[in-house]
């Protein structure tokens, strides 16, 4: 309250409260002076996973109340505007996946609906990026502060009355932008709101290939080798354009036969050893990311750490700079594609302080498979200066280097896990050849504990040539859930069980397809041995104790549970176990829901085992004996979420059945015409996609029809509707 009143304002109302309510169908509903949150938010003092998206929910709730409760849009192709100054995250990278043209512009003014609900998140996500390069650009006019500067503005007016119904458009919010900065020139930011899709880039050196979606300008930062950045701003204007851009440069890179990076390496050693003046010297010779490990030989030597070559050398002596950043600024939505020399990534990832940057080298260095590149990771993943997602991203990178190739080197150096977990009393000793008892869990350090995660997740996707991960590999994750130890833990250990169980599963499954093999000789078939059973036997054993303890004592939202019932799921799907629905259907009874629901945190698992018992891979469900038990639940459960998840899993289900084939319908099959173009194709090509349509829903209700009587009190309406040539199904339960 005390941040957004400094940034926004004071508070528009009286008193704000906020209430946790059960079975509510949404996270979170706001209102003038309230907000009501579901009681999945809830947490105990021993959560970790929950209490940052209980944050950020509650964060958003409160800063609704100054834009979108009090100021709200004057038209629903406003919506973009309100919410995106309402959030706070920005994913460029999730935008950029998902804006690939299906997605329509977040802004349409000719359009007087309200935003889909399949398009709504794809708004919220675009629309704080749109703001932040309006607020960058508007920095950069030299004459305003940015959106700082114009947000406590229209929150004055509209305390004042000056707003009309308290109703912002993107047209007034742009009038005052340009206001703010005396009207100099026009806001092309926005044009990121009302286009469709985003642009790709592919650079090389200063070379430009943009498609024609978009001009303007880039901000291009070039970093010699004392660190000094030099910016430029590029016009981009055409589809191709090569352009000069001149620097000075005073330094060259640093050799390491020279007498400057001796000195330099006594600098670090005498900073490391508690020298203050070599400290304040290194930070201004060198604001690099580094551990005092790698300093020394002999540790590099124990990690395999490879170094440059003499080649490398001579060809990084005659470099000019050190590397090359575009669109430094962030003021483009758009994929660039950039190359330059490895040694350039590997010095922006050590010096250059930008967690963005960092995250490109990441990105870049991971379609490299390089010992120097697996080396680069494994250094990175141990420095705490890094942001903990930089060193998750790197963890998971490092599985590109595990690979024959390199000898298996990034397997070798994923041992930096181990002393995690280890205390071997040999420090030579290789971990993955002997059994230890891991240490007790302690979770103080939060961002050592995702790390952790991250690279639990990673080791399990190392894979030989067959597809399958190697045994030291299955069998140390099998160890992480037989001697898991958290007594001491302050904190709950609920999600990290949950990573190993999921981890467990990805490694127990080949990734090679059964087939292969069969006709040519070279292909290596991927055949289940004896030590592979030995191993899914000590799984399987394992996760199914974890589900008895989690039926014992519940752990937040039955988490375990429901991950165990996704490595059943999993291991039945790849045929390594059989198909037995009794591992699901108990859990169903009421009886067994209230063992698991008894503490206050926890969410119902019925929901979640009738969404993996209605997919196609696991049983035709719509049988009648099943059909009249899901009927019966979604009509009569007392639960109204257990209702609302089974019905939108049976939807969803029965649609997917009849697109994929496996349900008949009572209308017979058309026969086929061949039928000449003749001008009028989209109307056919309409017809033959609402046609299509209307057999799926003849076929929906016809398996439905069969059972009528089992149906009587179930409260529901199913409609599909075409979109963009998928078939979405959705429900509106009106209890």
């Amino acid at each position: 309250m005390k941040f957004y009143s400094t940034e926004f304002g004071s508070y528009p109302f009286g008193s704000y409260k906020v209430v946790a309510v059960d079975e509510m169908p949404v996270q979170r509903f706001d209102s003038s002076t309230l907000s009501i949150i579901t009681v999945d938010l809830l947490h105990g003092e021993d959560s970790i996973e929950q209490v940052l998206e209980t944050r950020q929910a509650l964060s958003y709730a409160l800063a609704c109340q100054w834009m979108g409760i009090n100021i709200q849009q004057k038209t629903w192709s406003d919506t973009w505007l309100v919410n995106g100054l309402a959030l706070l995250k920005r994913d460029m990278q999730r935008v950029v996946e998902w804006d690939n043209g299906s997605m329509p512009p977040i802004c349409q003014p000719q359009h007087n609906d309200p935003p889909d609900s399949m398009t709504l998140p794809f708004v919220n996500l675009k629309a704080p990026l749109v703001l932040h390069i309006l607020d960058r650009r508007l920095c950069k006019s030299g004459t305003s502060l940015g959106l700082p500067r114009v947000l406590p503005k229209i929150f004055l007016s509209a305390m004042s009355g000056e707003l009309q119904n308290n109703a912002l458009s993107t047209h007034s919010f742009l009038r005052t932008c340009r206001k703010e900065e005396d009207g100099s020139r026009d806001h092309d930011a926005t044009r990121f709101a009302s286009i469709q899709g985003v642009e790709h880039n592919e650079v090389s050196k200063l070379l430009h290939r943009p498609v024609p979606f978009f001009e303007g300008q880039m901000t291009v930062r070039i970093h010699e080798a004392d660190g000094t950045p030099y910016e430029h701003v590029l016009d981009i204007r055409s589809s191709f354009k090569r352009f000069e851009v001149p620097f000075n440069t005073k330094y060259k890179r640093i050799r390491r036969n020279t007498k400057r990076y001796l000195a330099r390496q006594a600098a670090a050693q005498a900073a490391a050893e508690g020298d203050a003046e070599a400290a304040e010297a290194m930070g201004l010779i060198d604001m690099g990311f580094r551990l005092e490990i790698w300093e020394k030989e002999k540790e590099q030597e124990n990690w395999k750490v490879a170094d440059w070559t003499e080649e490398d050398e001579q060809v990084m002596s005659g470099a000019t700079y050190e590397w090359i950043r575009m669109d430094a600024d962030f003021e483009w939505i758009a994929a660039i594609a950039f190359e330059q020399p490895d040694f350039m990534w590997v010095s922006q990832l050590q010096r250059d302080r930008d967690v963005v940057a960092q995250l490109e080298v990441v990105n870049a260095l991971a379609k490299q498979s390089t010992a120097i590149v697996s080396s680069t990771f494994t250094k990175t993943v141990p420095v705490s200066n890094y942001y903990y997602r930089i060193r998750c991203e790197a963890a998971m990178a490092l599985v590109h280097c595990a690979i024959r190739k390199l000898d298996f080197l990034g397997l070798f150096q994923f041992k930096l896990f181990l002393r995690y977990c280890y205390e071997p009393e040999d420090p030579n000793q290789d971990l993955f050849a002997h059994t230890y008892v891991p240490k007790p869990n302690d979770f103080s350090d939060l961002a050592e504990y995702f790390v952790r995660k991250s690279l639990v997740h990673a080791i399990s996707q190392v894979r030989f040539e067959n597809g399958k991960t190697p045994s030291v590999v299955r069998q140390f994750l099998v160890d992480q859930l037989r001697y898991n130890d958290s007594t001491a833990n302050p904190y709950s250990d609920a999600f990290y069980i949950c990573t190993v169980i999921s981890a467990v599963a990805c490694a127990t499954v080949s990734i090679t397809p059964p087939e292969r093999g069969e006709l040519l000789r070279e292909e290596v078939r991927s055949e289940h041995t004896t030590e592979d059973a030995n191993l899914m036997k000590q799984a399987i054993d394992e996760v199914s104790r974890y589900r008895s303890m989690d039926g014992l004592i519940p752990s937040p939202k039955n988490v375990a549970t429901t991950a165990v019932l996704e490595f059943y799921l999993i291991l039945t799907t790849a045929n390594l176990i059989p198909n037995d629905l009794w591992v699901f259907f108990p859990l169903t009874r009421y009886a067994i829901m209230v063992v698991y629901s008894t503490s206050s945190d926890c969410l119902p698992v019925k929901p979640i085992i009738f969404k993996f018992v209605s997919l196609p891979s696991m049983a035709k469900w719509y049988t009648p004996a099943i059909m009249r038990y899901v009927l019966a639940i979604m009509a009569n459960d007392p639960s109204r979420v257990v209702r609302r998840h089974v019905a939108r899993s049976a939807c969803q289900s029965l649609a997917l059945l009849v697109s994929m084939g496996e349900m008949k319908n009572s209308i017979k099959d058309t026969e086929s015409l061949l039928i000449e173009e003749d001008g009028s194709l989209p109307e056919k090509s309409k017809e033959a996609k609402k046609s299509e349509v209307d057999m799926m829903i003849a076929g929906y209700t016809f398996v439905l029809g069969k059972y009528e009587n089992e149906a009587i009190g179930l409260e529901e309406k199913v409609t599909l509707r075409d979109y963009e040539g998928r078939v979405y199904v959705q429900e509106a339960l009106l209890n």
